[in-house]
């Protein structure tokens, strides 16, 4: 996505072996491609249980990023 010159992401699926959530790296990751957007969709998809969507707001409720420092993300 950012190397064809996209800077921010609508929704994300993730999936894995586990509970199919981002890990809290990940989330940071996100976030700052959400451009400061709690209402991205993330939806959960594990290999062994059901899909959920969510939002990243919900599961990264206390987030820090470029907006905290008064910066767009979408011009770098």
């Amino acid at each position: 996505m950012a190397g064809s010159g996209a800077r921010q992401i609508r929704a994300v699926a993730v999936v894995g072996p586990y509970s199919g959530v981002p890990c809290a790296e990940c989330r940071q990751a996100l976030w700052e491609f959400a451009c400061g957007d709690p209402s991205v969709v993330v939806i959960s998809a594990p290999t062994d249980g059901p899909l959920e969507q969510l939002r990243l707001g919900d599961i990264y409720p206390r987030p820090y990023g470029p907006e905290t420092k008064n910066l767009d993300p979408r011009k770098f």
